[in-house]
This record gives structure tokens, C-alpha cells and sequence, in this order.
């Protein structure tokens, strides 16, 4: 009972008194309201406290004396300092305006000033090793302000590529891996299935036509919105369930720790049979009109059981199929079109095809009338949801049908002015891969001056990673010089900064460098190479450890390697050492294994008539680097 409930209990079981005693009594209870409703609204910092246990081992438990503090007050961002009164000299205390601040500034203290460094499992993981003495003191007061308010992370194909086996195990660490990089929102489509389930059974339509739907366990994401039916199939019941369970235990735990969950919507996928089963429908291929009264049954159907069980979200994504031939907000679709050609598809531009199918962009009209109906059966289950949406299908017809541009002008124009004021979050899916990628670069409307985007709230998105390829790569320069253009250029529109690989395991200084750029303060992105290189190699200072992120920077991470197509064929990307005529096939990074950390590059001579392997070992123990010649 909050203490306010107490003394209202005592002052109402309590004598009457004088009007001075009452209105001192009313006072008081007033301010103990509001004292505790502040209390209500400031959330515990217990959860970021114990992610700290976890992650640096629960032997440290003891060792984890930071001091935790919310200040909601104060601007998006974090302070570190050591308090001159405390009675361990060694503690450090975090203050920050929320729960993901607060868990960042934790980590960039660890990251900074203790030589630790956190990543995916697959690539090193956690390097941590609490001092038994305690954490080192902050000498001088550090303050860390966030440029930009969302760190967002996943793609959708992400959970397919990467995540279907994760258990709750696995999936905790990934959680706490995102909470030290300061991730606030968070894609969470995992069980999915047996809520779609549950809503097609009630509208008659039975198991057997579900297991011709669903996708395997491996495969979902096809058919979650990008027209795949059944692939790999079918998918068993035990499966289902047991995702919902996980993904109530993800939503739990990224809500104590302040984080956002993002909620799938109905996309307008419908099981083929539909035609069968309601012959009145209008859907074709798999994809129901936007329109059509059974797009707004499933879909408020739908968004009634996500809230029953996870819990309802504040964010709510759809897409429909990425390649923007169908899709429930695009156009009106006829169950006797083979190309899904829309009827009043915008005249100012030619067929495009898309993977062999014609494709004409539907007209600003077909988008503004379909994006405020299908906003309103989103949002139907939380009112005050925002509509996340990928870019996708922006770049793609910007990027293959350039004929077509003026007519995507009008199609976003309709569809971003059918949905309110910020409640549109565009993910700029490939904004890293540069030119006609990055949406938010697109030219202004020649004849008005308006951004491309509208009014639209835009994320800018790094995917360096397409088909779960295994590589190491991309262009740190440009991610610093595009992320700070951005946040300069984009202004109020510049919503954050995110990650969308398609599979992740991969790159790990490339994407910490994208969730670090709202707050590094490094002047260059060698020299923040060189920091993540510390933490990475648990012992800063070390030459040959400089050594090997400076050849990695000149490398892999080298301005204009930008974006590796590596995946359509095995894992030989177009990486060329300066001074030699040796091609990169594989490179991982320095990680500590026990006290040594290494880098190994294995490389492959161009010549001909020669196939000689090199591999350079760096051990960072005795500072020397070896290369062995393997004939």
C-alpha cells in the first residue's frame, strides 16, 4: 500500500478536528499523491543492476557496485562520476534519464574505462573481467547526451536467418547484449502463428489449410509476408506454443528494462483456400484487399489477441510484401489480374517488373484511403500505437524502376498523409548501402520543396548483411559521416539509428559502431576503431593489438568498402589488401582467448598459376606478428 493510502486511512478514522487541522491534513495528502505517483512513474533500476550480474558473472555479484540512478528530468542521455562522499571510493555512479541510457551508460563505462567489450555470441561474445578490487573511480564527470531517440534492432528476416532455435537462455543474453548498446526498441514477432491460428480457426478455417500456410521453423519470415506458403512445413503445434510462451518472457523482460517491443500486424497474407472459404473476398494470391470487410475482421482480430497475450505495445509493425507487388494498403486487387496491376494505378509511371511480375506504383489516392483504414485496424487493439514500417519497398522501386520515381512521389505522399502526425516510424532499411539505398538522400520534390519522406519519422538502418552471409566488413567512415549528416539533415525526422541484418554473427565493430553514433564523441572512425579494439582485446595500450584494428581498418573496415554482396555465392568478398596481391576469405577479429587475443587473416594469392595460403597470426601476449606460408 502506497503511504498515501495509509495516511488517508488514518485521517478519516481520525477525530474531527479544526478547519486548519483539515486543510493541513488535505495538504499533506496532496503531497503524498504526488510524491507517489512520482514513485508510480520512476521506474526500479533493479533490472538494469541485475543484467549487470548477469553479464559480468554472478561470482561478481559483490563486485558490481555501481551506483544506479534515474533522473527523468534531465535531457536523453547519462552522467559517470565517483562521489567524493561515498564510502567506497571505488564506486561508480550512473545517472541517466532512462532505463536504456542508464544500461548504456553502464556498459560505456565497462566498454571505456575497464577494457571490456560486448557482442554477439558467435563472434567473441562478452569479453569481461571484473577487477577482484573493485571498478577503477571516474577521475572527471562524463555526460553523454543521445543526438537521436531510438536505437532499433532486427530485421525481419533476422528471426529466420539467426534466432528460430534461440530458448529463453539464449535469448536473455541477447537482450542484455542489447541493453548495454543502449537498444530501446525491439522487434518482437516471435509466436506469432498460434496467435493467427487462433483467429483463422474462429473464422472457420481449419488446421489443414494452416499447415499448407505456415512456413517451418526456419522459414517463417517467408511466410509471415513475403509469399511463401507452407515451405519446409508443416509447422507443429508444440512449436507454436512454445514461441508464444518465449516471446511473453521477451516482452516481460524488455519492459523492465525500459525498452520497446514491437508487435506484429496483420499484412493482408491470407492462407490461398481463402477464395473457397469466403468466395465474396477479395484476395488474390494469397493477399486480401485492404478494404475488403475480412481485412478488418482478421486484423482487429488479430490485434485483440496480441494484447491478450503479450500484452498490447505502443508500436506495431506491417509491411506487406516487400517487394511492393501486393500488399493491403497498395491497391485494388482482382482475383482474374495475374500481375496484380491495380485499376487505378498511377498514370506517371511504366510497368516495372519485380522478380518476372509487372508491376505499375498504385496512385497517392489507393494509398491515402488504404493507409487510413488499415492504421485504424492496426491500431484497433492499442490506440496509441505508432505504425512501424520498412522503407523497403521505397528503395527498391526508386532504385530498379527510375521511370516510375514520380509516381512513388505521389504514392508516399498518399500514404504518409494518411497516417497522423508521428505516428509513422520508416526504418531506412539499407541506408548504409549509399546512394539510391538511403531513402532519407532522396532529392526534394522538384516542384514543392517537400522532403521524399513527408512527414514521416525515419530510422536510418544498417543491413551490411543480406541472406545471413559470414563475412567481416563495411565502411566505418561512412557510417560516422552518413549517421551525423543525417541527424544534421534530417532534423525533427530523424527518429534513430538501427540495425536490420538479415543474419547477424558477423561484423560486430561495424554494427556496435552504427547504435554507438548517437553518442561517440570520437573525432574519426579509426580512432574509435581503436577503442572497440581495446575493450575487445581486454588490454589497452598494446601495440601489435593496435596494430591489428589499424589493418583492419585499412582493410574490411575501410572507407569505400561500404556494403559486401557476399551472399549469393560462398564467402569470398571483394576485398583487396593495400600493397599486395592478396584477396580476403576470411578474417575475424582480436578476442581475448584466455590471456592472448588474436587476429587471424587468411588470404589468398591472385596469381594464377599459384595457390598459396597465407595465414598471419597477431598474439597480442608477445607483440610480434608471425605469417606462415602453406603451400
Amino acid at each position: 500500500m502506497c503511504i498515501r493510502d495509509r495516511y488517508q486511512r488514518r485521517v478519516r478514522g481520525g477525530r474531527g478536528g479544526s478547519m486548519r487541522h483539515n486543510d493541513l491534513a488535505l495538504m499533506a495528502v496532496f503531497l503524498l499523491a504526488l510524491a507517489c505517483r512520482t514513485e508510480a512513474q520512476t521506474p526500479s533500476v533493479q533490472p538494469v543492476h541485475d543484467m549487470l550480474v548477469r553479464v559480468l558473472g554472478a561470482s561478481t555479484k559483490q563486485q558490481v557496485n555501481f551506483d544506479l540512478r534515474l533522473d527523468p528530468s534531465m535531457r536523453q542521455g547519462f552522467k559517470l562520476f565517483s562521489p567524493s562522499t561515498a564510502a567506497n571510493v571505488t564506486a561508480v555512479s550512473v545517472v541517466a534519464s532512462g532505463l536504456p541510457e542508464l544500461a548504456f551508460g553502464a556498459g560505456y563505462y565497462l566498454r571505456t574505462s575497464a577494457a571490456m567489450s560486448f557482442s554477439w555470441m558467435r563472434t567473441g561474445g562478452n569479453n569481461v573481467q571484473p577487477p577482484s578490487s573493485g571498478f577503477a573511480p571516474v577521475p572527471v564527470l562524463v555526460e553523454r547526451y543521445k543526438k537521436v531517440k531510438w536505437s532499433y534492432y532486427q530485421n525481419v528476416c533476422t528471426g529466420s536467418y539467426s534466432m528460430w532455435w534461440w530458448d529463453w537462455d539464449r535469448w536473455e543474453k541477447e537482450i542484455d547484449w542489447m541493453a548495454l548498446w543502449g537498444v530501446n526498441l525491439v522487434l518482437a514477432y516471435t509466436g506469432q502463428e498460434q496467435l493467427y491460428k487462433q483467429v483463422y480457426n474462429d473464422l472457420g478455417v481449419n488446421d489443414t489449410i494452416l499447415e499448407r500456410t505456415f512456413d517451418g521453423p526456419a522459414f517463417l519470415t517467408w511466410s509471415r509476408g513475403q509469399g511463401s506458403f507452407g515451405f519446409g512445413g508443416p509447422l507443429p503445434a508444440s512449436f507454436m506454443e512454445s514461441q508464444v510462451a518465449l516471446n511473453v518472457k521477451i516482452m516481460t523482460r524488455l519492459k523492465l528494462l525500459g525498452m520497446h517491443g514491437i508487435l506484429p500486424g496483420f499484412q493482408g497474407n491470407v492462407p490461398k483456400e481463402l477464395p473457397a472459404i469466403f468466395p465474396g473476398a477479395n484476395s488474390s494470391g494469397g493477399w486480401l484487399d485492404g478494404l475488403d470487410p475480412l481485412f478488418h475482421t482478421v486484423a482487429r482480430a488479430l490485434a485483440a489477441q496480441v494484447v491478450t497475450e503479450f500484452g498490447g505495445s505502443d508500436f506495431i509493425e506491417a509491411d506487406g510484401w516487400f517487394s511492393l507487388e501486393t500488399g493491403p494498403w497498395l491497391s485494388t486487387l482482382s482475383s482474374s489480374s495475374s500481375d496484380h496491376r491495380a485499376p487505378n494505378s498511377s498514370r506517371d509511371s511504366v510497368p516495372c517488373e519485380f522478380g518476372g511480375v509487372p508491376f505499375v506504383v498504385p496512385s497517392e489516392s489507393e494509398a491515402y484511403v488504404r493507409g487510413r483504414s488499415v492504421f485504424a485496424d492496426l491500431t484497433s487493439g492499442s490506440p496509441n500505437a505508432t505504425w512501424v514500417y520498412q522503407g523497403y519497398p521505397w528503395f527498391r522501386v526508386w532504385d530498379v524502376c527510375p521511370q516510375s520515381r514520380v509516381a512513388l512521389r505521389g504514392f508516399v505522399k498518399g500514404f504518409t498523409d494518411a497516417i497522423p502526425n508521428n505516428k509513422l516510424l520508416v526504418l531506412d532499411l539499407v541506408a548504409d548501402g549509399g546512394g539510391d539505398r538511403a531513402i532519407w538522400r532522396y532529392p526534394v520534390d522538384p516542384d514543392t520543396g517537400v522532403k521524399f519522406t513527408r512527414n514521416a519519422s525515419i530510422i536510418w538502418c544498417a543491413l551490411n548483411n543480406w541472406g545471413g552471409a559470414v563475412h567481416l566488413g563495411g565502411d566505418l567512415s561512412f557510417v560516422m559521416t552518413e549517421t551525423s549528416d543525417f541527424f544534421a539533415g534530417m532534423g525533427d525526422q530523424a527518429a534513430g539509428v538501427g540495425l536490420t541484418p538479415e543474419g547477424i554473427d558477423n561484423s560486430p565493430a561495424y554494427f556496435s559502431m552504427v547504435l554507438d553514433s548517437p553518442w561517440t564523441t570520437q573525432p574519426t572512425a579509426s580512432d574509435w576503431l581503436q577503442e572497440w579494439g581495446e575493450g575487445r582485446c581486454g588490454n589497452p595500450g598494446v601495440a601489435a593489438a593496435q596494430q591489428a584494428y589499424q589493418l583492419l581498418f585499412e582493410t574490411v573496415y575501410r572507407p569505400g568498402q561500404q556494403y559486401l554482396w557476399c551472399c549469393s555465392k560462398p564467402v569470398f568478398c571483394p576485398t583487396a589488401l593495400p600493397g599486395d596481391d592478396l584477396s580476403l576469405i576470411h578474417i575475424s577479429e582480436p578476442t581475448r582467448l584466455l590471456s592472448i587475443s588474436y587476429a587471424v587473416f587468411c588470404l589468398k594469392k591472385k596469381k594464377k598459376k599459384q595457390n598459396c595460403k597465407y595465414i598471419v597470426t597477431i598474439k597480442v601476449r608477445t607483440e610480434k606478428v608471425h605469417r606462415h606460408q602453406n603451400q
